[in-house]
Parts: structure tokens; C-alpha cells; sequence
């Protein structure tokens, strides 16, 4: 379902992380960061970041 690099971003944001330091941690420019949150967002229809470890959990994406 996410690509390894979503599960990365997905966790990260789970964590609390803003775009710009999964951006900086992962060595991507912040709007590919935002870019891999609305694909994440899109694959477990997360309306957003706020609601994203909910998502994961309902969908049991660890």
C-alpha cells in the first residue's frame, strides 16, 4: 500500500515532525515531503496530518 519512503514520512509525521525536518532528516526539499503526505493522506483516505495515526491504525499500517 505505502511505498517505503511514505511509511518513512508517515511515521515521521506520527512523531510530530514538521515538513521541513522530515525534509531536512530525509535530504528532500519540503515540498516533496508535503508531497509524500498528500499521496499518504490520498492511499488511506486521511482527510490529514492531524488524523494520519488514526488512519494508519484503522487500515493496520505499522
Amino acid at each position: 500500500m505505502l511505498t517505503p519512503r511514505e511509511m518513512t514520512v508517515a511515521r515521521m509525521v506520527t512523531e510530530g515532525l514538521p515538513n521541513k525536518r522530515i525534509a531536512s532528516q530525509l535530504a528532500i526539499s519540503e515540498e516533496t515531503a508535503k508531497l509524500h503526505l498528500h499521496h499518504i493522506c490520498q492511499k488511506l483516505s486521511c482527510p490529514g496530518r492531524m488524523s494520519l495515526q488514526r488512519c494508519m491504525q484503522e487500515q493496520g499500517v505499522t
